[in-house]
């Protein structure tokens, strides 16, 4: 099934590189919905030590290296009116994935802001949820648990929107291979005359504490 739907991403669109990033639950809000059209993705990977971050694309010199921590991957994706062609939303998917257990666990702030001026978010659209994988240390099974989720940021504005990356779940007894998650929302033109070309840009954050 996993496979399928990767295949599905990438014949619409979505570079391999991409896809191999993306969340399951991402990846299967993309599937459910084959209007929505891919827009672009902004990949950065983090090293906690030096504090630095460099962009990873298909032919990146630095592709994953040993040292990245942290990976952030913003996608925006939209639809449009099939009979007139403007725009009627744009879909928001950030995921983050923390390959090595931080130094630091508390909750990070994630924040997306945009032109109010052309857009505005659908409050009911917001998704997030927060994943721990862990491993018996005695068994070597590896599970994959959910931490939290919430169909509401922590906080929106006209122009942006925040919620909290939750990475302080710690276990006595299992070991933790990776700390994850991802949120999704839509924008939708502030106008309701329709836009036919937007020229904007959408801002993603992700702040380590």
């Amino acid at each position: 099934a996993e496979d399928t739907i990767d295949s599905n991403l990438i014949s619409r669109g979505i570079p391999a590189y991409v896809v191999e990033r993306m969340s399951d639950d991402t990846k299967e809000l993309i599937y459910a919905d084959q209007a929505l059209i891919y827009g672009g993705s902004s990949c950065l990977n983090y090293d906690e030590e030096t504090g630095e971050y460099h962009a990873v694309g298909a032919i990146s010199p630095h592709g994953n290296i040993d040292d990245d921590d942290l990976q952030l991957t913003f996608t925006t994706l939209y639809s449009t009116n099939p009979f007139t062609g403007e725009l009627t939303s744009i879909r928001i998917a950030f995921d983050y994935e923390w390959l090595n257990t931080p130094n630091n666990r508390w909750d990070d702030p994630i924040a997306i802001s945009w032109d109010d001026t052309s857009l505005r978010m659908d409050p009911g659209t917001f998704y997030r949820a927060d994943y721990i994988d862990y491993r018996d240390p005695f068994t070597g099974v590896s599970e994959s648990e959910l931490v939290s989720s919430s169909i509401a940021p922590a906080k929106s504005f006209n122009a942006g929107v925040y919620w909290f990356a939750e990475l302080s779940t710690v276990s006595s007894y299992y070991i933790t291979e990776s700390l994850h998650g991802h949120g999704t929302f839509t924008l939708e033109p502030s106008s309701f005359d329709g836009i036919e070309e937007l020229n904007t840009i959408i801002y993603g954050y992700y702040i380590h504490k």
